[in-house]
């Protein structure tokens, strides 16, 4: 028969619970798999651009609810890298992640891909307001998971803040 508002609220809990659940047992796996060494990267060339355009449509469309506009600034000369697309667009989709559990939905994420001699510097800026009881244990997952993979690529973290109305990470992954 039908739900009441109430047996529809609790479903609605039980789904939400069940779709963290869920990722932190799939962000646990990952972290055991990268600490056991598991993960190789296996270069190719990739055309710059597409893989941003591909990672913010997927990333949006992951997130349905968020209305937080995203804008891409590629500075880099190359337009083609060398580079393991799957780990570049976990990162990308984890700092995205990262950075908005931050927001209170309000702002914008710029995304800015530069280039200095030998790798392309990856600049990820959030806008907005800065919310209170952010979820910790999810967002230390995703740093640990984006480092390492950043690190397997050769790469490194250079800056990640956060004050009240503004959260920074910058990375570089060798061209």
């Amino acid at each position: 028969g039908p739900l009441t508002d109430l047996q529809k609220e609790d479903l609605t809990t039980v789904y939400n619970n069940s779709l963290r659940t869920f990722s932190l047992i799939n962000n646990l796996i990952e972290i055991a798999r990268l600490q056991r060494g598991e993960k190789d990267v296996n270069p190719s060339s990739l055309e710059l651009q597409t893989i941003l355009d591909q990672v913010i449509a997927q990333w949006q469309k992951n997130n349905p609810g968020l209305e937080i506009p995203i804008a891409v600034l590629l500075l880099a000369q190359s337009s083609t890298v060398d580079l393991d697309k799957k780990p570049l667009e976990w990162v990308l989709h984890g700092f995205f992640s990262y950075l908005v559990a931050y927001s209170d939905g309000t702002g914008s994420l710029t995304l800015e891909v530069g280039e200095e001699v030998d790798v392309l510097v990856f600049t990820l800026r959030q806008t907005g307001i800065t919310k209170k009881g952010f979820d910790e244990i999810s967002l230390e997952m995703f740093a640990f998971i984006c480092k390492a993979y950043i690190e397997l690529q050769g790469g490194q973290i250079r800056q990640s803040d956060l004050d009240e109305t503004e959260a920074i990470v910058q990375f570089t992954i060798p061209k």
